[in-house]
């Protein structure tokens, strides 16, 4: 049994990215990250509040998508 790690850094596109559908189809067990720069992550909280009601449909989809990537 193999255990693969996958880190998001900039998006967390799940359908149409071939580096995450890759790593998936080498391992039995796909561990995800979301990577989360430190200046970013002190102006995080405030920068959701600003975001466009879609920005923020996109961020909770991934979230879902993630926790769900064995459904998918």
């Amino acid at each position: 049994m193999t255990t693969g790690l996958f880190i998001f850094s900039d998006d967390l596109q799940l359908h149409d990215n071939p580096a995450l559908q890759q790593t998936a189809a080498q391992v039995d067990h796909l561990l995800c990250l979301y990577y989360l720069p430190r200046q970013t992550q002190d102006n995080f909280q405030s920068q959701i509040s600003q975001w466009s009601a879609q920005r923020q449909a996109v961020l909770e989809r991934a979230e879902y998508c993630l926790a769900n990537l064995d459904k998918l």
